[in-house]
């Protein structure tokens, strides 16, 4: 997350913030919304098509439309007499996607004889004006950023209002174990529960709120005493690496003794340490609530976090759309509900990197409000959609559907943290082969160790010769420094030793070439 650069801009975010804070959300008539909108995303998606892409003739959406030679009546048709997600796949078919490398700007999309080519901005909403900019993660590429405002941080703390209750800890003491700035999981968190009147007691942060770049440690500094100064404390972000799970263990322990439940929303590797930790001191954390995020809630992870005596419950966020699925208190597995009212989700057949065809999630926003206009785009995820599994009276009949197994296709990701193909690219086919000697195809990144602490693994072929593995350690933590997010992945992997170096021979994908880094089977 970006926080505002110019004078003009630093009013704006000040006044959006003072109105975020000072107009608390109701939180039933917030769910009471969420649920009348799962009723009405036909008409929503028709909406949003008339607002911010048929008078734009910029959109990529709308030019990719016209080639496909659809017209409003024709897509108002499509959805009046089969539904949304019918209606998305019949788009798809026609050529009205776009897929994650055209999204970036990497690759032109070519749909027949037509050629476009897109970036991120092209996607901007024309509506919005940007109170800051949210930015996804990237290391050596700059991530991709949208504009963001209040109105839009409140419509999703809405929809967290929902979640709240559907996990009944709407009033339970929280603390968040999130990255403060540059990071924006941790400010959101701490917005969203702020707006619904429960704010959380405590923020820890895996990274060093210190360490980042001026600006954002000066907003580090500011944020709190103005959300005071405007009558909604926000804490303080301290720092709490991932290897240190006794100080937020203490803090479970202590509120568990005056209250049934607590809450505590972090990444799924820090789920995994904190609940490590109580088994080998002896506590419990029953009437712990862990969300997780970041990472795959795998079979190990939960068997691990559940013999500690904690619930877990698992989000699925991406930027700019938010929490996009979420697990109950009764899904197995890594299954989450499609908290789809502001969202439309389809498949698309395609090939990852490696050679594996996995099914790539292709998303569509309803939201007038929106940072960024989707009409089935990529967001460089795959996973399996289903019918929903049968968790009780507390998820409306409208959220009827599931996803499982949503894992990345040209990402590796440890400890919450992402690195994007782009940062592991340069890496193996110059940093390293410059230091160390050998050619690229000595050199392999992979995720490793899925049912356990998530590794990011560097596997370098024995046929190199003697080598100093912390020297290489050493060398990658220098290229990731040249850039803030890169920054912060180390400040959550390094404490974990969640980087190593292996000495085996990199594994070939199915097309027989060595990629830079594997990812995990689906």
């Amino acid at each position: 997350m970006k926080l505002p650069s110019t004078p003009l801009q630093a009013v704006r975010f000040a006044r959006g913030l003072r109105t975020f804070l000072r107009q608390p959300i109701d939180r039933a008539e917030a769910i009471a919304e969420v649920q009348a909108r799962w009723c009405r995303r036909d008409q929503h998606f028709l909406d949003a098509l008339d607002r911010l892409v048929w008078p734009i003739p910029e959109s990529p959406h709308r030019k990719l439309l016209a080639h496909a030679g659809l017209e409003p009546p024709d897509v108002a048709a499509l959805v009046t007499g089969s539904g949304l997600e019918p209606a998305l796949e019949t788009l798809r078919d026609e050529g009205v996607y776009v897929a994650y490398e055209e999204y970036t700007g990497h690759v032109p999309a070519r749909r027949g004889s037509a050629t476009f080519e897109f970036s991120p901005p092209d996607f901007a909403n024309p509506l919005v004006r940007a109170d800051y900019i949210a930015s996804s993660g990237g290391t050596r590429s700059t991530g991709t950023a949208s504009g963001s405002s209040f109105h839009l941080r409140r419509e999703r703390a809405k929809g967290y209002a929902f979640l709240l209750d559907l996990w009944e800890v709407a009033d339970a003491p929280t603390c968040v174990w999130l990255p403060a700035l540059p990071g924006s999981a941790g400010l959101s968190s701490v917005l969203s529960a702020t707006a619904l009147g429960t704010p959380p007691e405590r923020w820890f942060s895996p990274t060093d709120p210190s360490a980042a770049a001026r600006r954002k440690r000066i907003a580090n500094g500011l944020l709190p005493p103005l959300s005071r100064l405007y009558g909604r404390p926000v804490p303080a972000p301290v720092h709490v690496p991932v290897s240190d799970p006794g100080t937020v263990l203490s803090w479970c322990l202590a509120r568990l003794a005056t209250a049934e439940r607590v809450l505590v929303p972090t990444y799924t590797s820090a789920a995994v340490a904190l609940a490590q930790h109580a088994i080998d001191v002896g506590a419990t954390l029953e009437g712990v609530v862990l969300r997780c995020g970041g990472e795959p809630l795998t079979a190990g992870r939960r068997r691990l976090i559940e013999q500690s005596g904690a619930a877990v419950v698992q989000v699925f966020a991406f930027s700019p759309s938010g929490m996009v699925a979420a697990s109950c208190l009764k899904c197995r597995g890594d299954e989450m509900h499609l908290i789809d009212h502001d969202h439309g989700v389809i498949q698309r057949r395609r090939t990852r990197p490696d050679g594996v065809e996995v099914d790539a999630l292709l998303w569509t926003s309803l939201l007038l409000s929106a940072g960024q206009v989707l009409l089935n785009t990529e967001n460089d995820d795959y996973g399996e959609i289903f019918s929903g599994p049968e968790c009780g009276g507390r998820i409306p009949a409208a959220c009827g559907r599931a996803i499982r197994g949503v894992r990345g296709m040209s990402k590796v990701v440890a400890g919450g943290t992402t690195l994007h193909g782009e940062a592991l690219e340069r890496l193996v086919d110059e940093v390293l082969p410059q230091r160390f000697g050998g050619s690229p195809a000595h050199y392999q990144f992979a995720e490793s160790n899925p049912d356990g602490a998530a590794t990011v693994v560097l596997r370098v072929a024995p046929a190199i010769g003697p080598i100093d593995g912390e020297a290489v350690v050493r060398a990658i933590e220098e290229e990731l420094r040249l850039d803030e997010l890169g920054t912060m992945a180390l400040g959550v992997w390094t404490p974990g030793r969640s980087l190593v170096v292996e000495r085996s021979e990199p594994v070939p994908a199915r097309s027989g070439k060595t990629l830079p880094f594997q990812a995990l089977v689906p």
